[in-house]
């Protein structure tokens, strides 16, 4: 008779499905994808936050979260506040050193995870704080 554990077997069960409903690219499976969009923009617009109510628009508000999320992690600003990437180079390093790059990185990966990005998904965080 084999023993199995079933916290283990539960675990892997979890993680297969997971793996049905997420596609990798994103962290929301796509099919509820839709849903929480109209759940998001309709909560928002309840609270005036909108570009004509208020003169900020929600994405807007996720590349400012983002900017100031990079530069608290970090400790300096993320590239997309420089006119050139030999700019924002030159400033982290003046500001972290020769860390700044594995700041830079984790910064990165933190963002991709909070803002609800797959694994594969760095390109988006690139857009809300710029290239490195």
């Amino acid at each position: 008779m084999t023993r199995t554990d079933p916290l283990i077997t539960d675990a892997k069960q979890a993680i297969e499905s997971a793996r049905h409903v997420v596609d990798g690219t994103n962290a929301i499976s796509n099919n509820m994808e839709r849903a929480w969009e109209q759940r998001f923009y309709k909560t928002l617009h309840r609270h005036g936050l909108t570009q004509s109510a208020c003169g900020a628009a929600s994405h807007g508000l996720r590349h400012a979260y983002a900017q100031e999320r990079y530069a608290h992690i970090t400790g300096f600003q993320p590239s997309v506040k420089f006119e050139s990437g030999e700019a924002f180079r030159e400033n982290a390093e003046r500001v972290a050193g020769e860390e700044w790059k594995k700041l830079n990185s984790d910064a990165r990966e933190v963002l991709k995870v909070e803002l609800g990005h797959g694994r594969d998904r760095m390109d988006v965080i690139s857009q809300y704080i710029g290239r490195s």
